[in-house]
């Protein structure tokens, strides 16, 4: 909630923008589920086995941004957001023959990615009905300045812990783009707002990784349901 509210005061000042009939200002929020396409060398077999052991991870989005009306058909749309991305290990059991309360019963790491993010998305309606379809086309530039790793332990006195800390990745990208593309209904709440309501799908141009030489590489995607409120 607080980079919400950073994002909003950032935007704020544009408002000035608005008072031509052309340009909105909204801000949006977007529930997401993020994953991986992985990417091994030939010959190497380990993706599939990693995948097993893997699962998807819940996140979010928040951006505000600024709207401007080409004509009925056409609108864009530039803004500047945060994501939290990631993905979670599946909570593996270990099979203890002789219990020691210093050993885990169970483990589990999730990793969370916090990136800045700079969405420029086209929107097209595709009806002349006062509430329309639109798809959704765009570029995100992202840049990630956090990675962290949480690993949680259970005991068999019913204790656990967790531990947080880096995850280095060799050559590490931190920045990349992703590609955008949508499907929304566009509700008129009134005069000088509407709210636009999208699925959305979001992948990782470029590799996590930018060293050649890296066994299995990874893509992020992430789909999800964005809410956006627009005014003038």
């Amino acid at each position: 909630m607080k980079n919400f509210l950073i994002l909003v005061f950032l935007l704020a000042g544009s408002l000035a923008f608005c008072q031509n009939e052309k340009f909105k200002f909204g801000v949006a929020v977007a529930p997401h589920f993020s994953d991986f396409f992985y990417n091994e060398t030939p010959g190497a077999v380990v993706a599939s086995s990693i995948k097993r052991l893997e699962r998807v991870k819940f996140g979010y989005s928040a951006s505000g941004f600024l709207q401007y009306q080409f004509n009925e058909k056409w609108a864009g749309q530039v803004g500047f957001g945060y994501a939290r991305t990631g993905f979670s290990d599946k909570k593996r059991s270990f099979i203890i023959f002789m219990p020691d309360p210093a050993i885990p019963d169970a483990y589990q790491s999730t990793y969370n990615f916090q990136e800045m993010t700079l969405p420029i998305v086209v929107l097209r309606n595709f009806s002349k009905k006062k509430h329309k379809f639109y798809g959704a086309f765009g570029l995100v530039p992202n840049f990630t300045f956090s990675r962290k790793k949480k690993s949680t332990s259970w005991f068999s006195d019913g204790s656990k812990t967790s531990i947080k800390s880096d995850w280095g990745i060799p050559d590490a990208r931190n920045e990349n783009l992703n590609a955008l593309v949508g499907l929304g209904y566009n509700f008129q709440l009134g005069k000088k707002s509407n709210l636009l309501v999208q699925p959305t799908f979001e992948v990782n141009a470029f590799e996590i990784s930018k060293s050649p030489g890296t066994t299995l590489n990874r893509r992020i995607f992430k789909y999800g349901l964005q809410t956006a409120f627009v005014f003038r």
